[in-house]
């Protein structure tokens, strides 16, 4: 069940009034309060009216048309200047580590993965080698594709490493340090860097979450850079928060928490929207609409019919079996099974190989998919009950 329904049920036998708080209310909800069907009630200032911090998001797209092919913006560049002009620090944040996200073949779209967990192997510059982020595993870069043989191996997305590289390139008279899991080996590595940031020796630090430990001490802070604002938890964000008080602040996101979208709607936070895909990636298709089986079957068989596998999401474990069945019914020709995190471990672990491989076209699952997957093949998602 859902509690907001339970509530509004019970209420309507007592005639009462439903209070919804939330600094990142449901896009259901904030739908029903355009509609006019809630009241929205608005916090303008903060508590004890502390001053909100100045954020702004980056349009990249602008920056790729004006001639910047790199990772960081005009805007970021200035900024990080006058910074360190003025003698303070900056912080940059990039929550994954590794030099490349993930290795991938140019000529067939292999992407290069862990032989025993199956998700997609980081590249690590510092000691080139594929590094599997769950297991730990290291193997050798592949220098030709291990499916077409083709020499055209490229590396895809950022990581702390490349973000470290890059800033001590574009700010030399700077000292870039960065705080990670790579970074630091042992107890002692750890106290250097973490001394050298809080006497101030370290002008710019680059690092994941790490960076918001209690042990990591700023001696003046002027800038921080957040990417992928949606990774961070909600303890991070109270930290964050902390941190914002009395320094500029930029946020790089494809996906914004509704909190950081509704303020920037309103106007309390600078917003640049990128419109197109980045170059050389195909634009995702979203539909948002009633429950149709028919529609369901036409994206099921769509996908199948180009030699592509579907997950369907029902975050309800209760009755997930009778959902598969009905999926089953729906389209014969494929092989459907379902999964959630109540399973054993190797019951769960047989159907994710099996699914790897190829062997089940049409995955029903809950929500335990968010995470730690990279599956190319899979390239429809269905999700019933979206607003839930």
């Amino acid at each position: 069940y859902d509690t907001v329904d339970v509530a509004l049920k019970r209420l309507k036998y007592y005639n009462g009034v439903l209070l919804l708080g939330s600094a990142t209310p449901s896009v259901v909800s904030y739908q029903r309060c355009q509609e006019g069907i809630y009241q929205l009630i608005e916090l303008k200032e903060r508590y004890n009216k502390t001053p909100l911090p100045e954020v702004e998001i980056i349009d990249m797209r602008e920056e790729l048309k004006e001639g910047n092919m790199t990772i960081f913006s005009r805007r970021l560049h200035s900024k990080m200047q006058q910074v360190l002009a003025a003698g303070q620090q900056g912080i940059l944040f990039q929550n994954r580590r590794g030099y490349s996200n993930f290795i991938s073949c140019r000529e067939c779209g292999t992407v290069m993965k862990c032989p025993k967990c199956g998700i997609s192997l980081t590249y690590h510059k510092s000691s080139n080698a594929a590094v599997c982020h769950y297991c730990g595993r290291k193997f050798p870069v592949p220098k030709t594709c291990p499916e077409c043989q083709s020499k055209y191996i490229k590396y895809f997305g950022i990581g702390t490493e490349q973000v470290e590289e890059i800033t001590a390139q574009f700010f030399p008279e700077a000292k870039v340090d960065r705080l990670d899991l790579d970074a630091v080996k042992t107890r002692k590595d750890l106290d250097r860097i973490l001394g050298a940031f809080s006497k101030g020796e370290t002008d710019i630090l680059i690092g994941t979450h790490r960076v918001l430990s209690k042990d990591v001490q700023y001696k003046d802070l002027g800038l921080l850079i957040i990417d992928e604002e949606q990774r961070f938890g909600v303890a991070h964000k109270e930290k964050i928060k902390k941190l914002k008080e009395n320094i500029d602040v930029l946020t790089l996101t494809a996906t914004p928490i509704p909190r950081t979208l509704h303020m920037s709607l309103i106007g309390i936070r600078d917003m640049s929207v990128l419109e197109e895909a980045p170059q050389d990636r195909l634009p995702i298709q979203t539909y948002v609409m009633e429950y149709n089986e028919e529609m369901v079957r036409e994206a099921i068989v769509r996908e199948l019919s180009r030699g592509g596998q579907v997950y369907y999401v029902y975050n309800r474990v209760n009755n997930i079996a009778d959902i598969a069945g009905k999926i089953s019914e729906l389209v014969p020709e494929a092989n459907v099974e379902f999964a959630h995190g109540q399973m054993k471990e190797t019951e769960l672990e047989k159907i994710m190989y099996r699914f790897i491989d190829g062997e089940i076209d049409v995955l029903v699952s809950t929500t335990i998919i968010e995470t730690g997957l990279d599956i190319p093949n899979a390239n429809t998602l269905i999700i019933e009950n979206a607003d839930r």
